[in-house]
């Protein structure tokens, strides 16, 4: 396409997005703006920009110019609400937030993602009846339009977080059951559920919990490291240290920059076998990292360095 046509300025500006370059995307959009003012989604993606470039306020006046472009169109009124929304949301503005994602709600009910926005900001400010009803009928509409894997499999997260660790695995084992979803990573967040849930509900859950990790191991792809790490952490629950050992270890193989939590726990299960200077190792390599690591997994290792003392070579 010749440089100046608005498709191939759009496709250059999303380009810079996926190199991460805002600044460069951000001029994009605002060219496709002076050539073709009525090119609605450029004001949106530009408005997104700013919000990651830290000028919401700007974003603002771009949502706003935007407006006169949504008259008689509730689908472009829909998404404008909706980034409306998240420029508030950015300014911790939560009850404005949640107007416009109400407003767009009541263009299409039929829409996920107003219904998410709102799940997710619900959750964040402590709502969790609110939450709940949002995730609920996240579920329900992607039952009725789209593959409901994903939307179950949210929802069973939700849930794990907040105790209800029934319903999460119901929910969990119902994402399963539909295609086109990473079945590793569920079946790992169902081993997890099952291994937080209540011994009187699930008396074999540790049989239960192991059972699906094994399955999540059986096609793992790229996250085996991650299986193995919380595969790891969830043997050490049960009191199987030598197979945690094991699983941490072989995470760590597979992904040299494992969390620092893996290598801490990995390290403490050394210390309890017997074997300082592998743990000492592990807490090494994390002082070693410094400022790649979370501060206060960076003083415990730290602290347990100091603790051992002689005893690490």
């Amino acid at each position: 396409m010749p440089g100046d046509h608005i498709a191939a300025i759009y496709d250059r500006a999303i380009a810079y997005e996926a190199q991460e370059d805002d600044e460069a995307a951000l001029r994009e959009y605002r060219a496709i703006i002076r050539r073709a003012p009525e090119f609605f989604i450029a004001y949106l993606s530009a408005a997104r920009a700013l919000v990651r470039l830290g000028e919401p306020q700007a974003a603002l006046e771009l949502l706003r110019e935007a407006q006169t472009l949504t008259k008689s169109d509730p689908a472009k009124q829909v998404w404008l609400h909706l980034d409306l929304g998240k420029v508030y949301e950015a300014t911790g503005q939560s009850e404005a937030a949640i107007q416009e994602y109400n407003q767009a709600v009541g263009l299409d009910s039929a829409l996920v993602t107003p219904h998410l926005y709102l799940a997710s900001l619900y959750e964040e400010m402590g709502v969790l009846d609110a939450a709940y009803i949002n995730y609920q009928e996240l579920v329900k509409i992607s039952e009725a339009y789209y593959n409901p894997s994903w939307a179950h499999e949210l929802f069973a997260g939700f849930l794990y977080r907040i105790g209800d660790y029934d319903q999460a695995i119901e929910h969990y084992t119902e994402a399963l059951r539909y295609p086109g979803y990473d079945a590793s990573l569920l079946h790992t967040h169902l081993g997890l559920t099952y291994a937080a849930a209540d011994e009187r509900e699930f008396p074999d859950k540790e049989a239960r919990a192991l059972a699906e990790f094994e399955a999540a191991l059986k096609n793992p792809g790229s996250n085996e490291h991650y299986i193995r790490s919380v595969y790891g952490n969830v043997l050490v629950q049960f009191g199987k240290f030598n197979e945690a050992i094991a699983q941490l270890e072989r995470s760590l193989e597979l992904d040299p920059g494992t969390p620092a939590e893996t290598m801490l726990n990995l390290g403490q299960l050394y210390e309890a076998d017997g074997k300082p200077e592998k743990a000492c190792a592990l807490y090494r390599r994390i002082v070693e990292l410094g400022e790649k690591m979370p501060s206060e997994r960076l003083h415990l290792a730290q602290e347990r360095l100091e603790r051992l003392g002689n005893l690490c070579p």
